[in-house]
């Protein structure tokens, strides 16, 4: 039998690092803070042999851009992540799907889409901070800034220079590559890629980590040429571009996952005191000025979308499904990325952002397919940590993320004036199993963060009910806060700008409500005619 302790995890490490290690000691950094492991970069430092300055400058990082809504950090043992995260038995294991009846299965993707455009955070780990913090250009807002830029090359960390994309800003347009069938008809786009290692010339490469989410990051690119043929400059084409979308997260994907008491709640504090959030920006003591960050809770807590994962995907009304994830070791057959598209694996969006394929469930219910992840979907250059779930848990961990009970009090702290959460018991949260594993070593009983989400909403919206499937008070406040300020704090922003109406079609008749449908149908349209 393996020996999966921590002990050989580590020895399996230095091994890694040792004999197989070619990536630049920075690059390497880098990508362990963009996945927000400042403290896995801590693990390792010894073995990868970092430099006390190449450190502090991480720490500054990460501490510069991420934060703590409860600095309440849960330090649990690994028998709690065992018993939440084992396969098979794990209170998390499912060995199939639960699909939803309201949410879509594109939604899942356009999930991580939003998370990518918000928490990466781009560094160079090399670069002097003597005369202050080094610069961060990332942003925790919905500003698309993971297709438009300007973010770093943190694949160069030591180059300052700006991320590739086939984004030209004097003529306002993207380069996209036709994807033809046999008879040579347009099917749809893919994104230019470096012919020798077919990595995609993005600016986040996260958004190439599979295929799905690659076509929302596609679809961005399309509108945005799509508001330049109907003779929009380069800069309100940009401009229009991050509002409509800003629309749809705020009007449609929102409402889909989270309640909308709590949506209502979130809009009317930001509308009359966007400080009054949990989330608000606060005082920069560095450059002066206040400054929003992202915080750690969310960074975690938004992976409540892994439940929703399916093990394949239906991507055409006369398609058949594709694997998330097959058995080769590149995925030549499933939908990873890092690969061109093909005609078949286009995503016809009136199916796939439809009633075509829906959702799973988010529940406590996370399907077989992620336990045991393909090598090549690890960000990490140690991979040896396979288990989905467990990398969630540990990633909490490692970050000190408070427990979920931690954040319903400082949420009613602070929303002492408006409606309270309640808690879920012990009782609640394991279901009638054993509560011993959730004991801390005062012996109370606390719920990592990204598990109490996942069961909250399963407590409170189950099967049948009209918010089935939607996440519960903790959850939907947590994501409306970061999700909204993200959108009202941007610039532009829709959530501001009072006098702003949708330029495309809006089949609902409401120009403040753009849908995905509605955004796909402008697109096809313009293409079609040009």
């Amino acid at each position: 039998m393996a020996d999966n302790s921590e002990s050989a995890r580590q020895q399996k490490s230095r091994e890694y690092i040792k004999t197989n290690s070619k990536m630049p000691l920075g690059t390497r950094m880098s990508l362990e803070l963009i996945h927000g492991g400042f403290a896995r970069c801590a693990d390792h430092s010894g073995e990868m042999q970092i430099s006390p300055e190449m450190m502090r400058n991480a720490k500054d990082i990460g501490d510069h851009f991420f934060y703590h809504l409860k600095n309440s950090p849960y330090k649990f043992n690994e028998k709690l992540n065992d018993h939440i995260s084992k396969k098979p038995g794990g209170l998390a294991y499912s060995s199939g799907d639960q699909p939803s009846r309201h949410i879509p299965a594109a939604m899942t993707f356009v999930g991580q889409f939003i998370d990518h455009d918000l928490t990466l955070n781009a560094v160079n780990l090399t670069e002097d901070q003597s005369q202050g913090p080094i610069e961060d250009l990332a942003s925790p807002f919905i500003d698309l800034d993971s297709v438009f830029g300007p973010r770093v090359d943190d694949t160069m960390p030591a180059s300052g220079r700006r991320r590739e994309t086939s984004y030209d800003e004097t003529f306002g347009l993207f380069t996209l590559v036709p994807v033809c069938d046999s008879a040579l008809d347009v099917q749809g786009y893919d994104v230019p890629r470096c012919q020798k290692t077919g990595i995609a010339r993005i600016g986040d490469k996260r958004n190439d980590e599979n295929q799905l989410v690659l076509q929302v990051h596609i679809l961005m690119m399309r509108l945005n040429n799509a508001f330049r043929r109907k003779g929009l400059s380069p800069r309100d084409a940009k401009r229009e571009t991050i509002l409509h979308w800003q629309s749809f997260v705020a009007t449609h994907y929102l409402p889909l996952v989270a309640l909308s008491s709590e949506i209502t709640l979130v809009r009317k504090r930001l509308s009359t005191d966007p400080d009054s959030l949990l989330h608000h920006p606060t005082m920069d003591m560095a450059k002066g000025g206040k400054r929003l960050g992202m915080p750690h809770e969310f960074a975690i807590g938004f992976r409540y979308g892994h439940s929703q994962l399916r093990s394949g995907y239906r991507l055409r009304d006369t398609g058949t499904p594709f694997p998330l994830f097959d058995t080769t070791p590149e995925g030549e057959n499933d939908l990873r990325g890092d690969k061109p598209l093909t005609p078949e694996r286009i995503i016809d969006w009136a199916f796939f952002a439809g009633a075509g394929t829906p959702s799973n469930l988010i529940d406590t219910k996370v399907n077989d397919v992620v336990f045991q992840l393909p090598p090549s979907t690890i960000p990490d250059e140690i991979k040896d940590r396979l288990n989905l779930v467990e990398r969630n848990l540990t990633r909490s961990k490692n970050i000190g993320v408070c427990a979920g009970e931690d954040l319903v009090t400082a949420y009613n702290t602070q929303y002492a004036a408006d409606a309270t959460i309640s808690a879920l018991s012990p009782e609640e949260v394991t279901n009638g199993r054993d509560e011993e594993p959730f004991n801390d070593e005062d012996g109370k009983f606390r719920t990592p963060l990204w598990y109490y989400i996942l069961r909250e909403a399963e407590h409170d919206n189950p099967p049948g009910f009209s918010d089935e499937g939607k996440l519960g008070h903790l959850g939907s406040r947590l994501v409306a806060e970061v999700l909204l300020a993200g959108i009202y704090h941007a610039e532009p922003s829709f959530l501001r700008d009072k006098a702003w109406g949708a330029k495309i079609p809006v089949a609902s008749g409401d120009q403040k409500s753009v849908s995905l449908t509605d955004i796909v149908s402008f697109v096809e349209g313009v293409e079609e005619s040009a």
